[in-house]
């Protein structure tokens, strides 16, 4: 599954990145024309400078979010399983519908939601998606919004394949029973490595919510 999905995939965007192809017809061979292409581009350093600020946002955030989500909603609380699902939805929205529902959201007119609060506060209105200052953190939020579900679900999974209390072997030290009576503090560390490592891997992807959302930013800025 892993070669079919993934390895094989990224190979083959690895050969169809050395030639001139326009899906149809016939792959014309041009070895590293495209890459030199790139780096001669100023638009690239802009890109590559923005998604390594995001990425160090993100990252961080995704994690301490999904791990906040997991612990809390691993506690005994009255409707958690509704909870859970609903915190989880909104992972599996596309990420046009993501966008175009953050761009009304932060409206800058008195239609989107949080400039008609900020407004009735005299604080507003505010253009979230307009402003350089303020792109960059509207992205990190509806980011956070959309993917905070998938990070928990992991969390969640580490911290429920421990045994319960009562599963415990007779005659176990004080330390083992801390381990088992606190299993999200000894499977953080495993389960935030993937976390992080596919956050990172997603991040550098960023391309769909920053398109629908600011359509590149003002005069490509963001």
């Amino acid at each position: 599954m892993f070669f079919v999905f993934f390895l094989l995939p990224a190979l083959w965007s690895a050969v169809m990145s050395l030639t001139d192809w326009k899906i149809v017809g016939t792959p014309r061979l041009v070895g590293f024309k495209n890459y030199l292409r790139l780096l001669t581009d100023p638009l690239f350093y802009t890109a590559l400078k923005n998604t390594v600020v995001y990425t160090a946002i993100i990252v961080p955030l995704m994690a301490l979010v999904g791990l906040g989500l997991a612990l809390l909603l691993n506690q005994p609380l009255r409707g958690r399983i509704l909870t859970r699902t609903c915190v989880f939805a909104s992972y599996v929205v596309m990420v046009s519908v993501v966008g175009i529902v953050w761009r009304w959201v932060l409206d800058p007119t008195g239609a989107g939601i949080v400039n008609y609060y900020l407004g009735r506060l005299g604080l507003g209105p505010y253009p979230w998606l307009a402003a350089p200052e303020t792109a960059m953190l509207s992205i990190v939020i509806a980011t956070v919004w959309w993917t905070a579900g998938y990070n928990m679900v992991m969390y969640l999974a580490g911290i429920q394949t421990y045994r319960p209390p009562c599963a415990r072997p007779s005659g176990s030290t004080g330390r083992a029973d801390g381990r088992v009576l606190a299993p999200d503090a000894a499977d953080a560390p495993a389960v935030t490595f993937f976390v992080v490592v596919m956050s990172i891997a997603k991040s550098f992807q960023v391309f769909g919510q920053v398109y629908v959302m600011t359509q590149g930013g003002r005069a490509t800025a963001r």
